[in-house]
């Protein structure tokens, strides 16, 4: 009897939404609204946004019609459509995609290849499947990079050596387990609100030998999960989601962030900067760097007060 593959999944829908204009009002309905467990943001070919959100059930369409037709305005076209997509092996889609690639340090690769390993690199291998995160989009690239710039001032080393780190969204838990490779004695959480990416990042975290005990993934629908909270405070914490659950996790995540710590936002357009912004400066965060991978933008944030009190140490 032929042996099934634990990849090849029920199948699930998605709704790919695309218009000249933003698309917050998109991913706000279609997350809240619809139930969508999973949103990714893209360029089309004829350079339009394009969102995808994705379901485990067949949406409806009158209710995403409804959403499609109060998040646009009277400037911008918008084009929407569902998509089935039948029971498929994400894992070798994924690995047909996916060549290995280096960021800074980090040497990123799946199962599938068997070149020679770079020793001075870190290595860490993803296989995605159903989950975001294997280091080829730009705002993975950018979280990745942000972090490699932040651990070189040595108060921030020395700070995370014993920390606690959390990536909240995490995928495949790429950046929780980059922090881990950098940081073997922290405790670092990775959360997702979709299952699928629950397991990818348990395995990936397996694959790279990993101990659940230095590394926890906990199913989350934002910051809600028990463990999280418990964890807290954390002296860095990653969130690579889109702009409008950003701005919508302001309060929770500030809440979770150590006094001194730092936050690494991405997912988000260069243009929806100032909307994220406003929810964390709100908060008394303000931008400590930034690193942008053209239309897209990575923010590093430390609150106000920190700062302040660094300056008047220095003194």
């Amino acid at each position: 009897m032929a042996q099934q593959n634990d990849e090849v999944i029920a199948e699930v829908w998605s709704v790919r939404v695309i218009t000249t204009g933003p698309v917050i009002a998109f991913e706000t309905g279609l997350e809240e609204r619809a139930g969508a467990t999973a949103l990714a943001l893209s360029r089309a070919d004829d350079g339009r946004n394009c969102l995808d959100a994705w379901f485990d059930l067949p949406p409806e369409n009158t209710l995403i019609e409804q959403i499609v037709t109060a998040g646009k305005t009277p400037e911008h076209e918008v084009d929407w459509q569902v998509i089935h997509h039948a029971s498929r092996d994400w894992l070798a889609e994924n690995r047909q995609n996916f060549p290995p690639l280096t960021i800074g340090r980090f040497w990123i690769y799946g199962s599938h290849i068997e070149l020679s390993r770079p020793r001075a690199k870190y290595q860490l291998k993803i296989d995605a499947a159903q989950a975001f995160g294997s280091g080829t989009h730009p705002t993975t690239e950018g979280c990745l990079l942000a972090f490699q710039s932040l651990v070189k001032l040595a108060s921030v080393k020395a700070m995370l050596q014993t920390g606690r780190i959390l990536d909240m969204g995490c995928g495949s838990a790429i950046l929780a387990m980059a922090a881990h490779r950098f940081f073997p004695a922290a405790k670092v959480m990775a959360a997702d609100n979709h299952q699928p990416s629950v397991v990818s990042a348990r395995d990936n975290s397996r694959h790279n030998h990993i101990s659940p005990a230095s590394l926890q993934v906990h199913l989350s629908h934002g910051c809600a999960a028990r463990p999280l909270r418990l964890a807290a405070p954390y002296q860095l914490v990653f969130a690579n989601i889109l702009a409008a659950p950003l701005r919508k996790l302001a309060p929770h995540l500030t809440k979770l962030l150590a006094q001194d710590g730092y936050l690494i936002l991405s997912g988000l357009l260069v243009q929806q900067k100032r909307f994220v912004m406003q929810a964390y400066e709100a908060r008394g965060l303000i931008v400590h760097d930034a690193v942008y991978h053209g239309e897209w933008a990575t923010l590093v944030l430390r609150r106000k007060s920190a700062v302040r009190s660094c300056q008047r140490s220095d003194a």
